[in-house]
């Protein structure tokens, strides 16, 4: 067994269903990206509330994701079209 000096942390990124998500704070990861870009504002803000809940009760950073951006990221592109950024005034 070894012993790491310096702090770590294992984030779960991008979670877009409720099912990996939980799945995720059952594992016990420290942090988790609720991804509810997919979804109405209204019902992503009170999506990302309940899981905020879920994590908050046991210890866990969450960030969170309004609007969607474009460009890749693993593997993953959003196209100009498909992308919808945050309205700072919602």
């Amino acid at each position: 067994m070894h012993v790491l000096l310096v702090p770590i942390t294992v984030h779960f990124d991008h979670g877009t269903s409720k099912q990996e998500l939980v799945e995720a704070l059952d594992l016990g990861f420290d942090s988790l990206m609720v991804d509810g870009s997919h979804l109405s504002l209204k019902d992503n803000i009170a999506y990302t509330k309940y899981i905020s809940l879920l994590a908050h009760s046991k210890n866990m950073l969450v960030e969170a994701e309004l609007g969607r951006l474009s460009g890749t990221e693993d593997d993953l592109t959003v196209e100009d079209y498909e992308a919808r950024l945050t309205d700072v005034s919602q």
